[in-house]
């Protein structure tokens, strides 16, 4: 009785050690990427970018998704598109919105993951279009992916999917 008190407080403890330190596990069920209806052209590349390299170094093809009506409500979700956006304003809330449009220049981005009713939500936003690509590959870089003028550099293997805790955002040079 002892031995079995002592694991499950082991258990318990190390569960709690990786919620507090930001350990992500894989993902439970299949997300899916969304991207608004009457996209940009970036935007849209940028959600079927995103799809393509999640595919290559997971093995997971995720649906994109252009309508909220469609979404399903117990799932991880990649939302796609500039801070303009309904859908990035519904995930981010109007005041972090707000905060990361003062912080990015024209073509900067965001990545960001909120967690609702214990699903999590990667944003990834910037104040255009053009932003909102430069942040997929850069969510993409974070797979393990790197660009060369010969083309793709994408390790052998696959990795489990795992939606990161992101904070951050950048301006290009």
């Amino acid at each position: 009785m002892n031995i079995t008190c002592t694991l499950n407080r082991a258990l318990i403890l190390t569960a709690l050690m990786m919620c507090l330190i930001g350990v992500s596990s894989p993902v439970r069920s299949k997300p899916i990427i969304m991207v608004r209806q009457n996209a940009a052209f970036a935007e849209t590349l940028a959600a079927k970018e995103l799809r393509r390299y999640i595919y290559v170094r997971t093995g997971k093809l995720l649906p994109i998704i252009q309508s909220v009506k469609n979404t399903p409500i117990d799932t991880d979700i990649f939302i796609v598109g500039a801070l303009n956006s309904g859908m990035v304003t519904t995930a981010l809330g109007r005041l972090e919105r707000d905060r990361i449009s003062n912080i990015v220049g024209l073509e900067g981005y965001c990545l960001k993951t909120v967690i609702k009713n214990g699903h999590k939500t990667v944003v990834i936003t910037g104040k255009t279009a053009v932003g909102a690509l430069r942040g997929a590959y850069k969510f993409i870089e974070t797979l393990g992916i790197r660009y060369a003028p010969s083309g793709d550099i994408i390790p052998d293997g696959t990795i489990p999917l795992v939606l990161p805790l992101l904070n951050v955002c950048s301006n290009p040079v």
